[in-house]
């Protein structure tokens, strides 16, 4: 230990007396590891820290895929749910649970609140009981029940001071009163970014239901029972289905996703690429900070040759040389942890909730923890007795004679033909270049995948639009179209009268928001396809003014207007993708299309075509167009 300590106080005598140098190897590592710190941040959070749940590695979620329509993450029927729910070979518990948004007008300003409807049993499928008071009981999720909530822990906290006694006191929410009684643990959120979950009260009416789509299942695994096995197992229940139920179920298929995979199967290769990239940086911080250390043992030859002479083994001169470059690497290592916690923010700065349209579970949990001070720790030491062991290695064998004679340096060696061999500086050398160029490779396609991304066209102009979200209670006030009808017609004329609004326009689901809804639909006139296909497409209600607004290009016919009402003929606009695979080589202007039952109360028949818009990109900017048909707000409210 007294020798380690001399070590230390002779390294710091030798850093100092070249402060220059010193100061360009700490930074040098500060920048790298700081950027690794940064990312393994992220990816600490996102990757590594376990799910709150028990046994999480048995649970799964349950999707339907349709190749007609190419989406992956559908929610199945109360039917199918309950097809599923028996299989218990396969399922220790199977809970369904529909998504929801509140308006909770208590203690502060209005908020609307991200939320879900659970069934009783899902949190006990979950392995997971709340910090205070309790979860639904099976009477409370019945249509009718009693009004409760679960409370998760950041609105707890926000909204009511994490205050206890909030459990067993009453919420207006949207109107109506629930009954707080409990609040879940800080870790849960299920699914991302919901804050309330209220019973879903299952309608037993519609258990035999195939086409409403609306549940999304969460199971857990017997034990035993591997994914690849669930898996062949629901493909066979899907061919079942495909042959008794054609209708709605042509090209049906289940898929079965672990719960993990659910949440971060997007991010994952990102976040790998990405700390891939700064480990690539950090390797050549090394290689540059090893080149510099060569060069300072070149120079202190002298200086180890008289060390050596006087009775030094190579073992004890090892040592000495990479007691200082790991010193130097903890003073890199220290410095770097501001540098990371700077980079952290800057980066969700830059992505404030995803990264290229991904978005990062949990990111409101990632910091600068014990965890990732840790790990700063650990790759400050492995930096140091990494770059420094080979010029340790070298500085500690000098050639005596020479050095004490203050003659050659011996770095340069030759063949007996006169052949320069190569150098440990020479080998870093070409080791900080093959680096070097294997990160600016990788750069140059992530600029040309951002640039590529930058220059897909999005179909309309988002410059210089601002969007709020208002969320209807449908059971009270507003479950009258009327009311609807008339609330938007008071906002436009409220908003438009503002100055610098040039445009105002409403619509159900925002362009590149990832949310739509899709109806199947029957054209006019002609005969279902005989491959048996759905016809199906995304729908969405729009106001008269919503295509100005967004600047989305009429390409024939006619927009909307005011006149377009509930007592005039139905009227629908489809998007170009749609015009050219329902109707290739024609006119679609005049055509009729009738849809499946949607969100109104009246039976508005037969819609006729009366434009075509340009295609837009609703789910992201990667994501193929689709089929899309426009449903007028005066006609249908949502």
């Amino acid at each position: 230990m007294e020798s380690l300590w001399k070590d230390l106080r002779y390294g710091v005598r030798s850093l100092l007396k070249q402060r220059g140098l010193s100061a360009i190897v700490v930074i040098s590592l500060a920048l790298g590891i700081g950027a690794n710190s940064a990312i393994f941040s992220v990816v600490n959070v996102v990757l590594l820290r376990p799910l709150p749940y028990t046994e999480p590695e048995r649970l799964v979620m349950l999707w339907g895929e349709d190749p007609n329509t190419g989406r992956r993450n559908y929610p199945l029927s109360p039917a199918d749910f309950m097809d599923i729910q028996a299989l218990s070979h396969l399922f220790a518990g199977v809970a369904p649970s529909r998504d929801a948004i509140y308006n909770l007008t208590e203690q502060g300003e209005p908020e609307q609140i991200l939320s879900y409807r659970f069934s009783a049993d899902f949190f006990r499928v979950l392995g997971l009981q709340p910090q205070l008071g309790r979860t639904f009981s099976p009477a409370e999720d019945t249509p009718g029940g009693p009004r409760v909530v679960l409370l998760g822990d950041r609105i707890w906290r926000r909204r009511f001071g994490a205050d206890p006694s909030i459990v067993g006191r009453s919420l207006r929410l949207s109107g109506d009163s629930y009954q707080v009684i409990g609040i879940m643990p800080a870790t849960f959120e299920h699914p991302r970014g919901a804050e309330l979950w209220t019973p879903l009260a299952l309608n037993p009416a519609t258990l035999t239901n195939r086409e409403l789509r609306l549940l999304r299942l969460v199971a857990r695994l017997q034990p035993g029972v591997t994914l690849d096995q669930t898996q062949r197992e629901l493909d066979a229940l899907s061919r079942r289905w495909q042959q008794e139920f054609p209708k709605s179920h042509a090209g049906w298929h289940i898929r079965v996703v672990s719960i993990r995979d659910q949440y971060v199967g997007e991010i994952k290769p990102a976040l790998l690429v990405l700390f891939l990239a700064v480990v690539l940086v950090l390797l050549i911080a090394c290689a540059n900070v090893a080149n510099l250390l060569l060069a300072r043992g070149t120079m202190r030859t002298t200086e180890t040759a008289i060390r050596a002479a006087l009775g030094a083994t190579r073992g004890r001169l090892i040592r000495q040389f990479l007691t200082e470059s790991v010193l130097l690497s903890l003073l890199g290592g220290l410095l770097s942890l501001p540098l990371a916690l700077l980079g952290s923010k800057l980066l969700l700065g830059l992505f404030p909730n995803n990264i290229s349209n991904l978005s990062i579970p949990r990111v409101e949990d990632i910091s600068l923890d014990g965890t990732v001070f840790g790990f700063t720790l650990l790759i400050s030491f492995l930096c140091g007795i990494g770059f420094g062991v080979l010029p340790a290695w070298q500085a500690s064998r000098p050639d005596l004679d020479q050095a004490l004679k203050q003659g050659r340096s011996g770095n340069v060696r030759t063949t007996q033909t006169g052949v320069r061999l190569l150098t440990p500086r020479d080998l870093f050398v070409i080791a900080q270049v093959a680096l070097a160029t294997l990160l600016l490779l990788g750069t140059g396609l992530m600029i040309k995948s951002f640039l590529r991304l930058r220059a897909v066209d999005l179909g309309f102009n988002p410059t210089h639009v601002l969007t709020a979200r208002i969320n209807f209670s449908m059971d009270r006030k507003y479950a009258p179209e009327a009311e609807r009808i008339r609330f938007y017609q008071e906002v436009q004329q409220r908003l438009s009268g503002l100055p610098g609004i040039v445009s105002f326009g409403t619509t159900n689901h925002l362009p590149l928001s990832g949310w739509t809804a899709i109806r199947a639909f029957t054209i006019e006139g002609q005969l279902p396809p005989a491959t048996g296909e759905r016809l199906e497409t995304e729908f969405h209600i729009v106001s008269p003014t919503f295509f100005q607004t967004l600047g989305i290009p009429l390409l024939k016919g006619r927009a909307f207007t005011a006149a377009d009402t509930a007592e005039t003929a139905p009227v629908i606009i489809i998007n170009e993708h749609l015009a050219r695979r329902f109707f290739p080589n024609q006119d679609p202007l005049g055509k009729h299309l009738k849809f499946g039952p949607g969100s109104t109360a009246n039976n508005l028949g037969a819609r006729e075509i009366i434009g075509v818009i340009g295609d837009i990109r609703h789910e992201s900017q990667e994501a193929p167009t689709k089929p899309e048909a426009y449903a007028v707000f005066l006609q249908e409210p949502p």
